[in-house]
C-alpha cells in the first residue's frame, strides 16, 4: 500500500510539474496575445504595458524551460507561485495604471486563477497560495490611500471574487482527487496487466515445458522397443505407440477408442486375460501390477506370437486406467529354444564335453563324458581335469599351456572309460568373454575306439574293392576263355555222338566251365554289386524253384504262403536265386535238427519313412521265416555287415558273405532287406522289392525243366547241349558276328555253321561295319548281327550298332559280354539291341538268341 501511495505521489508531482510547464508557457503565449488591445484601450501607455508583457512572457518562458526538467516537488511548487506572482504583480501595476477596479485588465487576474487552478493540480497547498496571491493582488491596492476603488459595493466584489477563488481552489482539489484516483487506478490496472503478463509469461513456460515434456515423453515412447499401451476403466486403447504399430501390425488410427484385449491376444486367450483385467481393477485381483507374465499375442494377420506382459494402474478422475507394457519375445523365446535344444544336443551327444575353468578345474561335463569316476556329475565338479588322465604332468605342462598361448589344441589323450585304458581324441578351445579375455576353457573328447573299428571297416572295403577292381579287369578275358571252352566242350559233345564216356566227361567238363564263370559273376556282384539284367516277371515261380531246389537233401520241410494275384517286379533272375538261395541256406543252418520254413509273399504301401531306406511306393514283400534258435539283439543289426557271422560250420568259422552278397543284390533292384528275431519264435528275413509298372516279358514254356542253382549261366541259362543240326539245303541266314577274340570268333563260326547259318567273322567294330556295308550294296544284306560289348582301342558294341542303324535302322542285333556291370549290359533294350548274349553262353543259349534275331 505504502508503494501504492508514493507511486501516486510521484505521479502527481510529474503531472503537476508538467502542467506548470506548458501553464508558463500558455501563460506567456497569452500575455503576449493580449498585447495589442494595449494600444487600443490605452495608447499612450501601449508601450510601457508591452515592456510589462515582454518582462512576464519571458519570466514565464524561463519558469517552463526550467520546469521541463525534473525538479523536487518543493521546487516546483516555488516556481508555480514566483510565476503567478510575477504575472499578478505586472497586471495590478497595470490596473493600477488604468482606471482602478473599473479597468478592463482586472479580467487578467481571473484568466491567471483560471489558467494555474484550473490546469495545474498542484493540491489544496499551492492552489490556496495562488488564490490567496491573486485575492492579494485584487484586494491589496484598497488598503493603500488614494488607490481607485471599484465603482459599486466593495464589500460584494471582494466577496464575490473571493467565492470565485474559493470555487476555483475547490475544482483543483476535485481535479487532482480525480487524477490521484485516475493515476492509483492506472496504477492498479498497470500491476494487474504485469501479474497477468507474469502470469502468461508463466503459463507459456509451463505449457512449453508442458510441451517439451509431452514431446520427450513422446520421443521416449516411439523409442522404446516394447509396445505401450493405454486403457480406459472400459478396457477401450487409448494411447498406441509406434512399437505398438510395429509388434502388432494395427495403426493407431484403427485402433484408437476399440476394445483392446481382443486385438491383443487371440481368441482362444481373450476371455481369460478380460476376465483377470477386471478383477484386477475392481480389488487388485488378477495379474499384479509389476508382475510380467508370458503370453500368445496376436498379429493384425492373425498370426501368434509369445508376448510378455507387464500392467500398471493410473488412476485419473477417481478411475483406474491401465498402462500395459508388452514385449514380442519371440527372438527370445527361440533362443531359449536353441538353448534347451543345444543343452539337450551336448547332453545325449557321444562325445564327452567338458568345460573347465582356467585352473584347470572342471565346471560341466556331459554324461558322455562321465566314464571315469562314474554317473555321478558330482564326482566330476571341482575335480582336476589333469586327474582323467593316465599321465597328468602332460596335461599340465603341454596340452593347457597350448590351450592358453595358441586359443586351441587337438590331439590323442590317453584316459580310462569304464575302469579300463581308453583313447581318446580331445578338441579343445578356448572360451572369451565379449572384450576378448580368456574365462574358460571347451574341451570334446571322442572315443577312438569306435573310429579304429571303422578305420578297420574301411580297409576292409578297400580291399574289396581292389578284388572288384581285378575281378572287372580278369572278367573279360576270362569269359571269353569260358566262352570258347564251352562252345568246343558242345561242338564236340556233337562230334562225340553217342560215346558214353565221351559224352559223360564233356558233360562234366561243361558243368565246371559253367560253375567256374557263375563264380566270377558271384565274385563281381559280391565286391560291386554288379548291374542286374533284369526282366518284368511274377517272381512266384522263381521263388518256388529256387526253395526247394536249395532244401533238397535237407530235414527241413517248406510251407509256401504265394497268392496268385501277385504283382509283377523288375529282377534278374540269376542274381534273385542266388538271394534266395542264401537266405534258404541259412534256415538250414539255423534249424540243424529239422524244422518248418515258410515262405511267403504279399503286396503292401510303404509310407514316407516307414521303412529304413525305402522311398515310398508299393513293394512286394518275400518273408522267409524260420524255427530256428534265433539271433542275439547284440547281432540283429550286424547280420547283412560283410564278414560277419556267429555260425560254426565243423571246424571252419562261416565267412559272412552270404547275407551280404544278398542285400548288396537287393539293393540294386531298388529293394531292401530287414529282419527279426527272437529265441522263442525264430527268425524272419523280408525281401522288399519294388512293384513294377511295365507289363510282364513273355513267360519261358511251362514244362521247361527249373535250372538247378549253380547248374546255369548268368541269366539263369540251362546247360544241356542242343539236339545235333546238320545243315540241309539252304543257310538259315545270315550271321555276323564281332570279337575281338579270335578263338571266341572261331568257335562262334563254328557253331553257327553247325547250326545251319552263313556266318562272317570280323574282328572290330569298324570292321563289322564295312562287312555289313559291303553286304548291304551287294543285295546280300545279314539277317542278324552278334556285336562283342567292348574292343580294346576301337569301336564296341553299342558304338558300332550306333552306325550300323546309320547305314541300315532296320538292323537286328544282339549284345554279347561277360561284363555284368556295364550300363548297356543293365538296359540292353535302351541300347537299341534286340537280345543279350551273357559270357559264357553254351550252343543252346546261342541258338535261342538268333531265334529272337531272326
Amino acid at each position: 500500500m505504502e508503494q501504492k501511495s508514493a507511486g501516486v505521489r510521484r505521479e502527481l508531482d510529474r503531472i503537476v510539474q508538467e502542467w506548470a510547464a506548458r501553464t508558463a508557457f500558455i501563460g506567456a503565449a497569452m500575455c503576449l496575445a493580449l498585447g495589442p488591445l494595449d494600444f487600443y484601450a490605452v495608447p499612450g501607455r501601449a508601450l510601457r504595458f508591452l515592456a510589462y508583457r515582454c518582462a512576464v512572457s519571458a519570466w514565464l518562458v524561463a519558469v517552463g524551460l526550467f520546469l521541463r526538467r525534473p525538479r523536487p516537488r518543493a521546487t516546483v511548487r516555488a516556481a508555480i507561485l514566483l510565476g503567478v506572482l510575477a504575472s499578478v504583480a505586472v497586471l495590478e501595476a497595470m490596473i493600477l495604471e488604468f482606471g482602478g477596479h473599473e479597468s478592463p485588465y482586472v479580467i487578467g487576474l481571473v484568466l491567471v486563477a483560471v489558467t494555474v487552478l484550473g490546469l495545474v493540480p498542484a493540491g489544496p497547498a499551492v492552489a490556496s497560495a495562488v488564490a490567496g496571491a491573486t485575492f492579494a493582488a485584487y484586494v491589496g491596492p484598497m488598503l493603500f490611500p488614494g488607490a481607485p476603488l471599484p465603482g459599486g459595493s466593495t464589500a460584494v466584489e471582494v466577496v464575490l471574487f473571493a467565492a470565485f477563488l474559493g470555487a476555483l481552489v475547490l475544482v483543483n482539489w476535485l481535479n487532482r482527487r480525480r487524477i490521484a484516483q485516475e493515476i492509483a487506478l492506472r496504477h492498479d490496472l498497470t500491476l494487474s496487466h504485469a501479474r497477468l503478463e507474469a502470469e502468461a509469461a508463466g503459463r507459456a513456460r509451463a505449457d512449453a515445458e508442458l510441451r517439451e515434456s509431452q514431446g520427450l515423453l513422446a520421443s521416449i515412447a516411439a523409442a522404446v522397443p516394447d509396445a505401450i499401451v493405454m486403457l480406459d476403466p472400459e478396457g477401450r486403447v487409448r494411447y498406441w505407440n509406434t512399437a505398438a504399430e510395429r509388434i502388432f501390425g494395427h495403426p493407431a488410427a484403427d485402433v484408437l477408442g476399440r476394445e483392446a484385449i481382443a486385438l491383443l491376444v487371440p481368441p482362444d486367450k481373450a476371455g481369460d486375460l478380460a476376465a483377470e483385467h477386471r478383477a484386477w481393477l475392481g480389488g487388485g485381483r488378477g495379474v499384479p501390477a509389476g508382475r510380467r507374465l508370458v503370453t500368445q499375442g496376436r498379429r493384425s494377420d492373425g498370426e501368434s506370437f509369445p508376448m510378455e506382459l507387464a500392467m500398471s494402474a493410473v488412476e485419473r478422475g477417481g478411475r483406474l486406467w491401465t498402462c500395459a507394457l508388452l514385449r514380442d519375445v519371440t527372438d527370445r523365446t527361440r533362443n531359449e529354444d536353441r538353448l534347451r535344444l543345444f543343452a539337450a544336443a551336448v547332453e545325449g551327444a557321444a562325445e564327452g564335453f567338458y568345460i573347465v575353468g582356467l585352473d584347470g578345474r572342471i565346471l560341466y561335463v556331459n554324461p558322455a563324458g562321465r566314464t571315469t569316476w562314474g554317473p555321478d556329475p558330482g564326482a566330476y565338479i571341482g575335480r582336476g581335469v589333469a586327474e582323467m588322465h593316465q599321465f597328468p604332468e602332460r596335461v599340465a605342462s603341454m596340452i593347457m599351456p597350448g590351450i592358453m598361448r595358441a586359443g586351441s589344441w587337438a590331439g590323442e589323450v590317453t584316459g580310462t572309460k569304464d575302469g579300463q585304458r581308453a583313447a581318446f581324441w580331445l578338441t579343445a578351445s578356448l572360451v572369451r568373454d565379449d572384450a576378448g579375455r580368456p574365462i574358460a576353457m571347451v574341451g570334446i573328447t571322442t572315443d577312438l575306439a569306435a573310429q579304429r573299428r571303422l578305420e578297420e571297416e574301411r580297409i576292409r572295403a578297400q580291399k574289396l574293392e581292389s578284388i572288384g577292381v581285378l575281378a572287372g579287369g580278369l572278367a573279360h578275358d576270362f569269359n571269353n576263355l569260358l566262352t570258347i571252352i564251352l562252345g568246343n566242350l558242345d561242338l564236340a559233345r556233337l562230334f562225340a555222338g553217342t560215346i558214353p564216356d565221351a559224352a559223360e566227361a564233356l558233360d562234366h567238363a561243361s558243368e565246371a566251365a559253367l560253375r567256374a564263370g557263375d563264380l566270377t559273376r558271384q565274385l563281381i556282384t559280391f565286391s560291386k554289386g554288379g548291374h542286374p539284367v533284369k526282366r518284368v516277371a511274377s517272381i512266384a515261380r522263381t521263388l518256388r524253384e529256387t526253395v526247394s531246389f536249395a532244401a533238397t537233401g535237407s530235414n527241413v520241410s517248406c510251407v509256401f504262403d504265394l497268392p496268385e494275384d501277385l504283382p509283377a517286379v523288375e529282377f534278374d533272375e540269376g542274381q534273385m536265386r542266388q538271394v534266395i538261395h542264401n537266405l534258404v541256406q541259412n534256415a538250414r543252418e539255423a534249424m540243424p535238427g529239422g524244422g518248418e520254413l515258410r515262405v511267403g509273399a504279399r503286396a503292401l504301401q510303404v509310407a514316407e519313412g516307414g521303412i529304413e531306406g525305402l522311398p515310398a511306393g508299393r513293394y512286394l514283400r518275400l518273408d522267409f521265416h524260420d524255427c530256428g534258435s534265433g539271433i542275439e539283439r547284440d547281432h540283429l543289426s550286424r547280420i547283412f555287415d560283410p564278414y560277419f557271422s556267429t555260425k560254426e560250420m565243423d571246424t571252419v568259422k562261416g565267412r559272412g558273405l552270404g547275407l551280404a552278397v544278398s542285400f548288396s543284390i537287393v539293393r540294386n533292384h531298388g529293394g531292401t532287406m530287414t529282419a527279426e528275431s527272437s529265441p522263442a519264435t525264430g527268425t524272419t528275413v523280408s525281401v522288399y522289392l519294388p512293384e513294377s509298372a511295365r507289363e510282364p516279358d513273355e513267360e519261358e514254356e511251362e514244362d521247361e525243366e527249373p535250372a538247378p542253382e549253380g547248374a546255369g549261366g548268368p541269366g539263369g541259362q540251362s546247360i544241356s547241349g542242343p539236339e545235333e543240326r546238320a545243315p540241309e539245303g539252304p543257310a538259315k541266314g545270315r550271321v555276323l558276328v564281332m570279337d575281338d577274340e579270335p578263338l571266341v570268333l572261331d568257335m562262334a563260326g563254328a557253331v553257327l555253321r553247325r547250326l545251319g547259318y552263313a556266318a562272317t567273322l570280323a574282328r572290330s567294330g569298324a570292321e563289322a561295319i564295312v562287312q555289313y556295308q559291303i553286304a548291304l550294296e551287294a543285295g546280300r544284306s545279314f539277317d542278324a548281327v552278334v556285336l562283342d560289348l567292348t574292343v580294346p582301342g576301337g569301336l564296341g558294341g553299342p558304338e558300332a550298332l550306333a552306325r550300323l542303324r546309320e547305314i541300315d535302322p532296320g538292323v537286328r542285333a544282339a549284345l554279347s559280354s561277360g561284363h555284368v556291370d556295364h550300363p548297356a549290359v543293365a538296359d540292353w533294350p535302351g541300347a537299341g539291341f534286340a537280345a543279350f548274349i551273357p559270357k559264357p553262353y553254351t550252343i543252346r543259349a546261342f541258338e535261342e538268341a538268333l531265334a529272337r534275331l531272326l
